[in-house]
């Protein structure tokens, strides 16, 4: 039998790691989702100024603005889904670990300066999760 899509309680993790880097994840969208609204409150206005409808067009501080806010947003989708599967098999995948260190790397590389880092720490965490939670190898 399958087990449940949504259990009532996580299943006991085999380190504390596999708790955390869903909730890293989740705090670095949160976080993510707070500097792309609060920190651009005047492109918001643009935005709305314009219609919201098309309102990006050649504007390079709105486009930035837009991606800033759906990068925060697949931020938290992959927060809760890294979430979803360790409470459903109690694992983590090594790709997420592998993936999220090259997302930082690549962020860390053009923007020294910037939250990379944070995704290159959280990719490191979740190989060390997937590691000891007996993940094995992966086969696409």
């Amino acid at each position: 039998m399958p087990p449940p899509l949504y259990p009532e309680s996580p299943a006991p993790a085999a380190n504390g790691l596999l708790r955390w880097v869903p909730r890293l994840l989740l705090v670095a969208a949160g976080m993510h989702s707070i500097i792309a609204v609060v920190g651009a409150l005047s492109v918001w206005g643009d935005i709305m100024k314009a219609g919201v409808i098309g309102a990006v067009g050649s504007h390079d501080d709105r486009a930035s603005v837009l991606w800033f806010t759906v990068c925060g947003l697949a931020l938290a989708a992959l927060g809760a889904l890294t979430q979803w599967i360790v409470r459903t098999v109690d694992r983590l995948p090594p790709p997420l670990g592998f993936w999220l260190l090259a997302i930082g790397a690549l962020i860390v590389a053009l923007q020294p300066v910037s939250g990379g880092w944070l995704v290159i720490g959280i990719g490191g965490l979740a190989l060390v999760a997937a590691r000891r939670s007996g993940e094995k190898t992966y086969v696409a």
